[in-house]
């Protein structure tokens, strides 16, 4: 019999960011935490909201902050949330961004 090594082809070098809500502090301060996740996927998410049309073209509405304002995990620090009556709150008052490396991806047979 032929012992043969494992095939390991796991790459770690994926880089990622938890964004951490302080539920205390988002209490303290009488902001929704319905409304301050909201305001997160619209800012980093990419999803579409909806549709417009120009000149009979359709394009989807992607609400987004600019991507040289979200290339790294310290910047979602100076990112602003909606607060009470109207005014923003910085998400570093009510949050902690944690960065980290995780595998890009694990494959796995079957």
């Amino acid at each position: 019999m032929f012992a043969f090594p494992p095939i390991i082809d796991v790459k770690i070098d994926q880089p990622e960011a938890e964004i951490s809500i302080d539920r205390d502090r988002v209490a303290d301060l009488g902001l929704n935490l319905q409304q301050v996740g909201a305001d997160l996927a619209s800012m980093v998410g990419g999803n579409y909201v909806n549709r417009f049309n120009i000149a009979g073209r359709s394009y989807k509405v992607i609400p987004q902050i600019q991507r040289e304002n979200r290339l790294t995990a310290a910047q979602l620090k100076d990112v602003y949330v909606s607060g009470t009556d109207g005014n923003l709150v910085p998400l570093s008052t009510i949050a902690t961004v944690e960065s980290r490396t995780v595998p890009r991806s694990i494959n796995r047979f079957q």
